[in-house]
């Protein structure tokens, strides 16, 4: 079960019909894969079965944040 985690201002509920789920991704097209912005909690914004699943690629994509990050900051420093 997942667990849930209390919102500040308890507003969450409000949220719960946008959460990401397996449902919701059925509907999308099969090679579709899913790169939440960080921060994402499990069990919030994306359902823990989303994340434990196949197209789920948050993790390998935070991997390498930084690295685009930095070579964002770059090339916009050669546009100056």
């Amino acid at each position: 079960m997942e667990r849930e985690w209390p919102h500040p201002l308890g507003c969450f509920d409000a949220f719960r019909a946008y959460q990401v789920t397996s449902p919701l991704l059925a509907l999308a097209s099969p090679d579709v894969v899913l790169n939440p912005c960080p921060p994402f909690s499990r069990g919030r914004e994306v359902s823990a079965e989303v994340i434990a699943g196949p197209r789920f690629v948050g993790y390998q994509f935070k991997r390498s944040l930084l690295a685009v990050q930095q070579a964002v900051l770059v090339f916009l420093q050669q546009v100056r």
